[in-house]
Formats: structure tokens, C-alpha cells, sequence
């Protein structure tokens, strides 16, 4: 995605710097003839001899340029062309105008010039890219292993809850995030869980002391019977029986 980016920005550029310099030919001209545009393109030549720019005239001839004649079977009417440089052994992307008096002006650029561009380019955002991948990573690394931190947290309360350390909470419950709100509802749970236990343990504690009276006092009677006239060798064992059992549900 990145190198067809690149590419197409590429592309753009080189063609926009094109278009850019036959609008300043065909302004020449208009201003200064065809002997004006003439001196215009050789000075270019002077300036930047590695591109092809060549004007010919209503017949086909030189008029000026670095190449001996228009490229074969390239339209001069076309926009946007593309052809080989056989002298050269090069291709080349290029656009012509027809001017008014019937002469024709190309203007091409090397390929290779728009490789290298390219290169230059991926090769400028390749550090950055990297840069940004390697931090995304570390980001995400670090970010994971906090919120596994703080899971394992969570998870260690419900251990301790699991095993009777009901007084055990969530901690993070002040955080402003999901993993906070977890913890707040986990808590809310607990203390939940704990009055709940409490209260049991308050109806089991009103329970055994009303139970452990009553009781007592069955205790206290068979006693008085065991101690009894006319108590059996049998019948006094039974009691016995009877004192102890009534101890045992007491305890």
C-alpha cells in the first residue's frame, strides 16, 4: 500500500513538473515565435542535458534538442507517452504539445530518474515506519502485560474469597476505565456477599441461644429425676443416657 503510494505520488510529480514546463514553452512561444522557443529549449539543454526536450517543426525536422528526430510511432497529439530511448537504451515518460504553427515540442524524463525518486522516498519513510512499528509493539506489549497484571489481581481476590478470606477486595477500583469498573462491581459483590454472611451468622448465633435455655433447663430436670427415690439401676442409666445426648446438642 505504501509503495503504490509512493508510486502514484511519484508519477504525479514527475508528470505535474512536465505539464508545468510545456505551459512555460507554449507561453514562450506566444510571446517570442517559434525563434524564442528555440533559444528556450537549448538553454534548458544547457541546464538539464539528461532530459529529452526536442522541438521539431510542421515537417518533422530539428529545430532544437538533444535527440535527432521524433521518436517513431509516438503520436504527437498524444498526452502522457511513454517510449524507448533506443541511442540510449533507456525509457522514458514524456508529454507533447502541437503549437499553432504546426511545429511539435516533447518533453520527456528518464524512468530511472522516477525509480530513484521512489527509492529515495520509501527509503526516507522506511525509518519512520519502523520506528512507529517498533513503538506500536512496545506500546502494545507494555499495555498487555498491565492488563494481565491487573487481571491476575482480580483473579487473586476471588482465590482468597474461594478459600474464607471474605474480607478480600478487587484492587484498582478508583481507576477510571473498564478494568476499575470490574474491580468496582467484583467489590460490590464481595461486600454484598459479606453482609449477607453476617447476617446469617447474627440469625445463627440468636438460634443456638435460644435453643442452648430451653435445654439447659431439660438438662437440669432430668438431673432432679436421676436424683430421684425409687430411681433403678436401669432407669438411672437411661437418665445418664438422656444428660449426655442433651449436653452433646447443647455443645
Amino acid at each position: 500500500l505504501v509503495t503504490g503510494s509512493v508510486r502514484d505520488y511519484v508519477e504525479r510529480r514527475v508528470a505535474d513538473t512536465i505539464s508545468t514546463d510545456l505551459k512555460g514553452f507554449e507561453d514562450i512561444f506566444a510571446a517570442g515565435g517559434a525563434g524564442g522557443l528555440a533559444q528556450a529549449v537549448e538553454r534548458r539543454l544547457t541546464a538539464d542535458p539528461e532530459r529529452i526536450y526536442l522541438l521539431v517543426d510542421a515537417n518533422g525536422e530539428l529545430v532544437a534538442g538533444n535527440v535527432a528526430h521524433w521518436p517513431n510511432n509516438l503520436d504527437a497529439r498524444a498526452r502522457g507517452v511513454s517510449f524507448r530511448d533506443e541511442a540510449r537504451g533507456r525509457i522514458l515518460d514524456g508529454d507533447t504539445r502541437s503549437l499553432s504553427d504546426g511545429s511539435r515540442l516533447l518533453i520527456a524524463h528518464d524512468r530511472a530518474e522516477h525509480d530513484a525518486l521512489r527509492f529515495e522516498m520509501l527509503r526516507e519513510l522506511a525509518l519512520p515506519a519502523l520506528a512507529v512499528l517498533i513503538l506500536a509493539l512496545a506500546g502494545g506489549y507494555v499495555l498487555a502485560r498491565r492488563a494481565m497484571a491487573r487481571i491476575e489481581a482480580m483473579n487473586a481476590t476471588c482465590r482468597a474469597v474461594e478459600t474464607g478470606d471474605v474480607a478480600a477486595r478487587a484492587p484498582g477500583a478508583e481507576a477510571r476505565d473498564e478494568f476499575g469498573e470490574l474491580a468496582g462491581n467484583i467489590n460490590a459483590m464481595l461486600d454484598r456477599i459479606e453482609r449477607l454472611m453476617g447476617s446469617v451468622q447474627t440469625l445463627s448465633d440468636h438460634i443456638a441461644h435460644e435453643t442452648r435455655t430451653p435445654l439447659a433447663r431439660l438438662r437440669a430436670r432430668l438431673e432432679r429425676a436421676r436424683s430421684g427415690p425409687g430411681i433403678g439401676p436401669e432407669a438411672s442409666a437411661a437418665f445418664d443416657d438422656a444428660v449426655a445426648e442433651t449436653q452433646t446438642i447443647i455443645g
